[in-house]
C-alpha cells in the first residue's frame, strides 16, 4: 500500500509540474512575482516552530520517511526513520550530516550545502549561488522554482500550500536529471521545539 501511495505521489506531482492547463505563470521581474518572493522570504524568516512527518522519493524508486523539524535561526533537522540510517542537522551555522550504519559524522558550513540559503537564518531567494527561476500557482498549490549554481543539485521546487500558506514539500533536480520528492503531512506550526534537536550528540555503542 505504501509503494503504490508514493507512486501515486509522485504522479502528482509529475502531473502538477508539467501540465500548464491549470497552472499560472507569475511573469519573472513583474511586480507580482516581486510580492510572492517577499512572502516567501517572510514565510521563512519568521517561522517559529515547523514540526512534520516526511516521505521521499527518488528517481530511482527508494522510499523513505521520518520527521522534518524548522526552527527559527535556521536550525533543521531531518531524520529518517529505520531502515535509513541518515540524520541531517543545521545548527544554523553547521551542517552536520550522520550515517549511523557507517558510524560516520560530516560537518560542513552552509554555503556548501546545496540549500544552504535556506539555513542561513535570513534568507533571500536572490543571491551569488541562486535564482528564481519560475514562479506558478495551481488550484491550491504555489511552486517556486530555484536555480542553484554551486554542488550537484540544480532546481529545487519548493512547494506550498495556500490555505494557510505553508510549506508542503519540495523537489530537487539533479545535474543529470534525476529528481527526488518530498512531501509533508502532518504539519504542526508555531510551536516550541527544544533546542537539543539542533545538536549532534554521538550515540554510545551498543553493547
Amino acid at each position: 500500500m505504501i509503494f503504490y501511495f508514493f507512486r501515486f505521489l509522485l504522479l502528482l506531482l509529475l502531473l502538477f509540474k508539467f501540465s500548464l492547463s491549470f497552472a499560472y505563470l507569475i511573469p519573472l521581474g513583474s511586480s507580482s512575482a516581486e510580492v510572492e518572493i517577499r512572502r516567501v522570504e517572510s514565510y521563512f524568516n519568521n517561522i517559529l516552530g515547523f514540526r512534520s512527518d516526511f516521505h521521499q522519493l527518488g528517481s530511482d524508486g527508494v522510499e523513505s520517511s521520518g520527521k522534518f523539524y524548522y526552527g527559527s535561526g535556521g536550525r533543521m533537522r531531518f531524520e529518517y526513520s529505520p531502515p535509513a540510517p541518515y540524520l541531517l542537522i543545521s545548527t544554523g551555522r553547521r551542517f552536520i550530516y550522520v550515517d549511523r550504519d557507517l558510524d560516520e559524522v560530516t560537518r560542513a558550513s552552509l554555503s556548501d550545502v546545496p540549500l544552504g540559503f535556506l539555513l542561513s537564518g535570513d534568507v533571500l531567494l536572490r543571491g551569488s549561488e541562486h535564482r528564481v527561476d519560475r514562479i506558478e500557482f495551481g488550484d491550491d498549490m504555489f511552486i517556486i522554482r530555484l536555480e542553484l549554481f554551486v554542488g550537484d543539485v540544480s532546481f529545487v521546487d519548493l512547494l506550498f500550500d495556500t490555505a494557510p500558506f505553508r510549506l508542503s514539500g519540495w523537489v530537487l533536480e539533479m545535474g543529470g536529471g534525476d529528481r527526488t520528492f518530498v512531501s509533508l503531512r502532518n504539519i504542526e506550526e508555531g510551536i516550541s521545539l527544544d533546542r537539543s534537536l539542533f545538536r549532534y550528540f554521538r550515540e554510545a555503542p551498543d553493547r
